[in-house]
C-alpha cells in the first residue's frame, strides 16, 4: 500500500515487476460467472453496481455494473467496470458512458486517449495498456492488475472482468470475489460479516459435468432457496451506495438508475438436465473452440 503513497513533487513509480506466479486471479465473466480468488465458482444474475473486490487499505478496489441481456429476464452481464488505482478512479464503459460513447476509458472523470505505445500512465504510478480493441489491462504500481475483455452477446457489448492481486493482499480482500485467505469454503461473506455456505445440493448431472472437465467450468446446481440467499442477501450486501461509487454518471443519473432488485424473475439451474445432454453441450462448445471464460 505504501507503494501508492507518492508526494506530488516526486516522480510516480513504475509498476513493480511481478511474475505471473505472484498473482492470483478472480473472474467475473459471461453471464456472469464468478470465480473467487480462492477458487470458488458461482453464478450471479443480478442488476446493479457492486463491489467486486476491495482491499482493506482501499488502494485496490474493483466495482462492476451488471445489466440485463436484451430480451432476457434472467441473464445479466457486465456493462462497466470502475476501479480505484491507488487514489485515482479508472472506469471502463461498453454501455452507458456519461457522454454516450462506447468502449470508453475514463480517469478521474475524464475520457482518455492512448499514446502511440497504446499505454496511458496513471498519476500515482501504474498504467493502462491496450493490447487490442477488445483487450485492456489496468496495472497498479503495487503489481496488482485488472484485465478487461470485451464480448458481444445478442448484439450488445459487454465486458469480462479479471482482477488479479499479489500475494501481499492475502487475507486483505472483501467483496463478491471473496476474502483471499486460501479457503474457498468461507468466500460468501456478506458485508455485515454473515457467512453463507459455499456448498449446496449438486445434481448428478452437475457432478458428472465437473468430473468430465479437468479444468472445471463455473456451473452451480443450486436450489431456488439457495439462489435467493445468494442473490438477495449476500449479493445485495455488496451493492454500492452513491457515496462509495467509483463510476461516472450523466446529470440526473445515479447508481439507483442501474439498480433492479426484482431481477431475475426466475433462477436458471441445471435441474432436469441429463448427463447425456450436458456432455453433448460440452462437446459442442469444445468443438466450436469456445473459450472457458465464455
Amino acid at each position: 500500500a505504501t507503494f501508492c503513497r507518492v508526494q506530488e513533487t516526486q516522480d510516480a513509480p513504475a509498476p513493480r515487476d511481478i511474475s505471473e506466479g505472484d498473482l492470483t486471479q478472480g473472474r467475473s465473466y459471461g453471464d456472469p460467472h464468478m470465480n473467487t480468488f480462492d477458487g470458488f465458482h458461482y453464478g450471479f444474475q443480478t442488476v446493479g453496481e457492486f463491489i467486486l473486490a476491495k482491499s482493506s487499505d482501499r488502494t485496490y478496489e474493483v466495482q462492476t455494473r451488471q445489466a440485463g441481456v436484451p430480451n432476457r429476464s434472467n441473464l445479466t452481464l457486465n456493462t462497466a467496470d470502475a476501479m480505484r488505482v491507488c487514489y485515482h478512479r479508472v472506469a471502463f464503459y461498453v454501455q452507458d458512458a456519461p457522454d454516450g460513447s462506447v468502449d470508453a476509458l475514463w480517469v478521474d472523470g475524464q475520457a482518455i486517449t492512448f499514446n502511440d505505445d497504446n499505454a496511458f500512465a496513471l498519476p500515482n504510478g501504474g498504467e493502462i495498456q491496450r493490447q487490442s480493441d477488445t483487450r485492456y489491462t489496468v496495472i497498479w504500481p503495487t503489481g496488482d492488475q485488472v484485465a478487461l475483455k470485451l464480448i458481444t452477446v445478442s448484439g450488445a457489448r459487454f465486458v469480462n472482468i479479471l482482477p488479479s492481486v499479489t500475494r501481499d493482499r492475502r487475507g486483505q480482500m472483501v467483496g463478491l470475489l471473496g476474502n483471499f485467505n486460501g479457503n474457498e469454503s468461507d468466500d460468501l461473506i456478506s458485508r455485515d460479516g454473515t457467512s453463507m455456505p459455499t456448498q449446496s445440493t449438486y445434481s448428478v448431472a452437475s457432478n458428472a459435468l465437473n468430473r468430465a472437465l479437468p479444468a472445471g467450468i463455473p456451473v452451480q446446481e443450486l436450489s431456488t432457496a439457495y439462489l435467493e440467499q445468494l442473490n438477495r442477501q449476500f449479493g445485495d450486501s455488496w451493492r454500492i451506495s452513491q457515496a462509495e461509487s467509483l463510476f461516472d454518471y450523466a446529470p440526473g443519473v445515479t447508481t439507483a438508475s442501474f439498480t433492479n432488485r426484482s431481477f431475475p424473475d426466475t433462477f436458471l439451474t441445471l435441474d432436469g438436465v441429463s448427463d447425456e445432454d450436458l456432455a453433448m453441450a460440452v462437446a459442442e462448445c469444445e468443438a466450436a473452440g469456445v473459450a472457458e471464460e465464455m
